[in-house]
């Protein structure tokens, strides 16, 4: 299931990268039934290598974009003070990849206050629901912001 445009993004640069493998092997293909008939172009090769480089560029946007998604779901998902039971599977989904992110940008001594309220909220409420106490969403949260 895609969550964000961004993972769709990643999705269609990966496809575009493995264009150049198939083409390879539907241009050797072409040459070996022909018996050296099917000649290459130089323009094959440059269209290929075009789309490969594209695939990429086009992968590591997405990834990129997916993450500001995500965290810009948690954000607003506070900011508009919705109950966890509203929340789609695909938000929460986002929220989840988005408190691993944050971990990483905490871990990497970015600040985080800007994510911490949103961030309390969601895991306590997931607590919450899963039955779990509240004590144990605290100590989460905490061991995020020491």
């Amino acid at each position: 299931m895609i969550q964000n445009t961004g993972e769709l993004m990643m999705y269609i640069g990966v496809a575009l990268c493995l264009v150049y493998p198939i083409g390879l092997i539907v241009i050797h293909t072409l040459r070996r039934s022909t018996r050296g008939e099917f000649r290459i172009t130089s323009t094959m090769g440059l269209v290929l290598g075009l789309i490969f480089v594209a695939g990429i560029v086009l992968f590591f946007v997405g990834d990129s974009y997916r993450k500001d998604v995500s965290k810009d779901v948690m954000i607003s998902y506070y900011e508009k003070n919705m109950a966890y039971d509203d929340l789609t599977s695909a938000q929460k989904k986002n929220i989840e990849v988005s408190i691993v992110e944050v971990k990483k940008m905490y871990e990497s001594g970015e600040d985080i206050s800007k994510y911490l309220p949103a961030l309390n909220k969601f895991v306590i409420e997931e607590y919450a629901s899963k039955g779990l106490p509240k004590e144990n969403a605290e100590i989460y949260i905490n061991s995020l912001s020491k």
